[in-house]
C-alpha cells in the first residue's frame, strides 16, 4: 500500500512539473476585460488565459459538452504533430467545399486542410427560414463552421459579398474588384503556408456561375502572386512573407476526362468505424439552408483531380503530394542550411516521442503518456526558438501550429478541461461581458 502511494505521489508531481511545461509560454496572452468572474485574480486566472489563448477549450461547439475528448482526440493530435502535409481548397460559396478531400487530408492523412469561401453565400437561397442577404451570410458561416468541426479542416474566407448569380467571369468582376480578391486570397496563402491547393472551378464557362469562374481564376493567379516578392509586399508588416506553393490540382467535377489523380477515401477510419466518404458526408449535411443533407453510403469512392501547371511532356505520379517530405522533419526544409542539422535533430525527436506516446495511449493510465508529450512540448520550443533566431519565418510559424496541439494533446492526457460559458449570445464591442469559467483536472 505505502508503494502505491508512492508512486502514485511520484506521478502527481510529475504531472505538475507537465503542468508548469504546459503554460510556461512565450505565447503572449491579450488583456480580457469581464464584469464578474467566476475565478480569483492570480495565478490561476494566468492559468485560463493561457488556455483560452492556445484554443484549449473542451469544444468550439456550443451544444457539445465539455470534456477532453479523450483517446480519438489525442490520437488525432498527435498525427497533426508528426506530419506535414498541408492542402488548401479554393471555390466561391460556402457549399462549394469538397467535404471529401478535406476529410481525407484531415481525418486520413493526419494533415492540415483549409477551405478559402471566397463569399459568405449572402446571394443564396434558404430553404430552412426566412434569413436573407447578409443573415443569411451568417447562417451560412455557422454551417461551414459546424462542417469544419466534422471534418477537421481549418476555414477562411475573403471580403467578397455574394451579391447573387452572374453570368460570366467579366460580369462578377464588375462587381468583385479582381486586385481585392487577389489580396484576400495571397493573404490566406501565406498565412496557412500550403505545399498544395485544389480550385474547386474552372475559370471559363465550364464552371456556369460567374463568381465560380472567379474563384477559379483567382485560384491561379494568386499561387503565382503569393510566391512573388514584389507582390504585396506590405504584408511583410503582417509577418506574411512569400509562400511558394509546390502543387497545384483543379476538381475534375467539370472535365471528368481531365482527372489523373484518384484519392480513394472509401476507406475505413478506424478511430469512428465509419469511411473517410462518410464522414465527409456527415461534414456536407451542414449545409442546411441549402438542403443539401446527404446520405452516408458505404462502398469504394475517390476524389478525382486535374493536375495543373505540368510541363510540356511531363506527366502526373497520381497522388496529391509526389515526392514532397510530409514527415515533420520536412519543416526542417524552410530553414537556412547552417541551421538544418540541429533543427532535423529537434523534429526527429519529436517523431520519435510521438511514436513513444502512442505506445502507451492504449493503457486506461493517462499518466503513461504524460512524459513524452511533456518531452515532445519541449523539443517543439527549442526548434521553434531555433527557427525564430535564424529568421526562418515560415518554420516558425507551422511550429507554432504544431506547438498549439502538442499543448492540447498534453492537457488531454492530463485530464484538464476548461468550460466557459455566458448569460447572454449577443454582445456589442466594447460592453461588459460576465463570463462563468470552470476548470477540472
Amino acid at each position: 500500500m505505502g508503494g502505491r502511494r508512492a508512486m502514485a505521489s511520484g506521478r502527481d508531481d510529475m504531472m505538475q512539473d507537465s503542468m508548469r511545461t504546459l503554460f510556461d509560454s512565450s505565447t503572449s496572452i491579450p488583456s480580457q476585460r469581464t464584469s464578474r468572474s467566476a475565478v480569483r485574480p492570480g495565478g490561476l486566472v494566468l492559468l485560463l488565459l493561457a488556455f483560452l489563448s492556445t484554443g484549449l477549450l473542451a469544444s468550439t461547439d456550443p451544444f457539445e459538452p465539455a470534456g477532453t475528448g479523450g483517446a480519438v482526440y489525442l490520437d488525432r493530435a498527435l498525427a497533426r504533430i508528426e506530419n506535414h502535409k498541408r492542402v488548401l481548397v479554393i471555390g466561391a460559396h460556402p457549399d462549394d467545399e469538397d467535404t471529401a478531400l478535406l476529410t481525407l487530408v484531415s481525418r486520413g492523412l493526419g494533415g492540415e486542410a483549409a477551405y478559402l469561401s471566397l463569399s459568405r453565400g449572402d446571394g443564396g437561397q434558404n430553404l430552412i427560414g426566412s434569413e436573407l442577404g447578409e443573415s443569411l451570410g451568417v447562417l451560412r458561416t455557422e454551417e461551414l463552421l459546424a462542417a469544419r468541426r466534422i471534418d477537421g479542416a481549418r476555414q477562411y474566407f475573403s471580403r467578397a459579398y455574394d451579391f447573387g448569380y452572374s453570368k460570366s467571369l467579366e460580369e462578377a468582376l464588375t462587381q468583385w474588384p479582381k486586385e481585392m480578391l487577389l489580396e484576400d486570397a495571397v493573404r490566406v496563402i501565406r498565412r496557412f503556408r500550403p505545399q498544395v491547393v485544389v480550385a474547386i472551378f474552372p475559370p471559363d464557362e465550364r464552371a456556369g456561375h460567374g463568381q465560380h469562374q472567379a474563384s477559379g481564376l483567382i485560384a491561379e493567379l494568386a499561387i503565382e502572386a503569393a510566391a512573388s516578392e514584389s507582390a504585396f509586399p506590405e504584408m511583410a508588416d503582417e509577418g506574411l512573407e512569400p509562400w511558394r506553393t509546390e502543387r497545384f490540382f483543379r476538381e475534375a467535377w467539370f472535365d471528368p476526362e481531365s482527372a489523373d489523380t484518384f484519392l480513394p477515401v472509401g476507406i475505413l477510419d478506424p478511430l469512428t468505424g465509419r469511411t473517410l466518404y462518410q464522414i465527409a458526408m456527415e461534414s456536407r449535411s451542414q449545409h442546411r439552408c441549402q438542403s443539401f443533407g446527404s446520405l452516408q453510403p458505404l462502398g469504394p469512392r475517390d476524389v478525382r483531380l486535374a493536375r495543373q501547371g505540368l510541363a510540356e511532356g511531363e506527366t502526373t505520379d497520381g497522388t496529391l503530394f509526389g515526392d514532397l517530405e510530409t514527415r515533420l522533419r520536412g519543416v526542417a526544409d524552410l530553414v537556412a542550411e547552417e541551421h538544418r542539422s540541429a533543427m532535423l535533430g529537434h523534429l526527429m525527436a519529436v517523431e520519435n516521442l510521438v511514436g513513444a506516446a502512442r505506445s502507451v495511449a492504449n493503457s486506461s493510465d493517462y499518466g503513461l503518456v504524460v512524459p513524452p508529450l511533456r518531452d515532445l512540448l519541449l523539443e517543439l520550443r527549442a526548434a521553434r526558438s531555433l527557427a525564430e533566431s535564424g529568421g526562418a519565418a515560415h518554420a516558425a510559424a507551422i511550429l507554432v501550429e504544431k506547438e498549439r496541439w502538442a499543448n492540447e494533446v498534453l492537457a488531454t492526457a492530463l485530464g484538464l478541461v476548461v468550460d466557459a460559458t455566458t448569460e447572454s449570445d449577443l454582445v456589442i464591442p466594447g460592453e461588459d461581458l460576465a463570463v462563468t469559467v470552470r476548470v477540472s483536472n
